[in-house]
């Protein structure tokens, strides 16, 4: 009975021990897909090659799996820098339209206090108002159309991003951080672009336009009323964010220290149970996770810097606009008219809650695959 028992176990170390030459010829690179997420880097070095044509994010992802880090910080800040500078010379047509309006809506006022007869000069203030309402909020949806693109740009991105970064979890051996995030990232990415075009954005300009209305009729006073509607707005940005970081935050640590033990008790086991080829066969797994932890981590870190990207960019195009505006708004209350400055400044307000938004949302994808990367690097370092 125990020379049966010997030879099974030689016949079963034999097996385990011919099975290690392909576990140590087994690359991460070759076991995942990542023709995916090279095509989406592609993209976007194409699209970002007029503002930052020495960045590209596809030789950042192959310096990175090197063990290198080939992007300067001076590079990205020059090339922010001249996206934003060409976003304010794309702006100066509203400005000189807005000045241009105020100026006319100026000597209307002066002329109407030199006539009897105020009527046609009240017509054509008027006139100017609709004029400016048209300019405003023509803008305005513009904006909100960069606004929600830009969240569902990222949430594109974080589709794209997540199944090759799970997938890198998966072989470093976080099992549990790996199925909790898959449906996290997805989950909380798709629930972000729904709330954002469907609830957040509508209510910022519905605000904008009640402060339109407030400011410049002096009759219908709304102004409590688009106060509430900016609050409902930073209420839902805020309880999105506070419930999907903290369940983040308490899962992710809990899930990669199960991964973590569960990880090291296995390790164990192979090396005191297995005969022979036992110790082999834990170094050749090691050997495996060790290249997976690495280019996870190329990948994560190539994620983190991507969705900055993609949030700063159109929150830069909000704030070139909502400076445009406010610049405005102090040039034209000298020239007699506050109304229309007081105008533009509420619109303005609405369109930095809607910089607020966009920003806050890149922050929370941010931390998202942060930590996805921290759970996982958790899990790797207890075992």
């Amino acid at each position: 009975m125990k020379r049966k028992l010997l030879i099974i176990l030689l016949l079963v170390s034999l097996v385990l021990a011919a099975g290690i030459q392909p576990v140590l010829a087994a690359s991460p690179e070759n076991q995942v897909d990542l023709s995916g997420l090279q095509e989406y880097l592609a993209r976007i070095d194409r699209e970002l090659a007029p503002y930052m044509p020495q960045i590209n994010f596809r030789n950042l992802l192959e310096s990175l799996k090197r063990g290198e880090w080939s992007l300067g910080v001076g590079q990205v800040l020059s090339g922010l820098l001249s996206f934003f500078s060409r976003q304010l010379l794309a702006n100066l047509k509203l400005l000189g339209q807005l000045l241009v309006l105020g100026v006319l809506l100026g000597l209307t006022r002066t002329v109407a206090d030199s006539l009897e007869n105020k009527g046609v000069a009240e017509t054509a203030a008027a006139i100017i108002y609709l004029v400016v309402f048209t300019i405003v909020l023509k803008t305005f949806a513009v904006t909100a159309g960069v606004a929600i693109d830009g969240v569902k740009e990222m949430t594109r991105f974080i589709q794209i991003l997540a199944p090759v970064l799970l997938t890198l979890v998966v072989l470093t051996g976080s099992f549990l951080g790996s199925s909790f995030f898959s449906t996290m990232l997805v989950g909380a990415a798709t629930l972000t672009a729904t709330l954002m075009e469907f609830v957040v954005i509508p209510l910022i300009g519905l605000a904008a336009l009640l402060g339109l209305v407030n400011e410049v009729t002096g009759k219908v006073q709304v102004s409590k009323l688009a106060g509430l509607l900016r609050t409902g707005a930073v209420f839902a940005i805020g309880l999105l964010m506070t419930v999907v970081l903290g369940v983040i935050s308490v899962q992710g640590v809990g899930s990669g220290v199960a991964d973590g033990v569960a990880l090291r008790t296995a390790k164990f086991a192979t090396d005191a149970l297995v005969p022979v080829v036992g110790g082999m066969l834990s170094d050749a797994v090691e050997t495996v996770v060790s290249g997976a932890v690495l280019m996870k981590s190329a990948v994560g870190l190539t994620g983190l810097v991507i969705i900055a990207l993609l949030a700063v960019l159109p929150a830069l195009k909000i704030l070139a606009v909502t400076f445009t505006l406010k610049l405005a708004a102090a040039l034209l209350q000298p020239l007699s008219a506050g109304k229309l400055a007081d105008a533009l400044e509420q619109v303005d307000t609405s369109l930095t809650l809607m910089f607020g938004a966009v920003a806050i949302t890149g922050l929370m994808f941010f931390l998202m695959i942060s930590g996805l990367i921290a759970a996982s690097n958790l899990a790797t370092a207890l075992r």
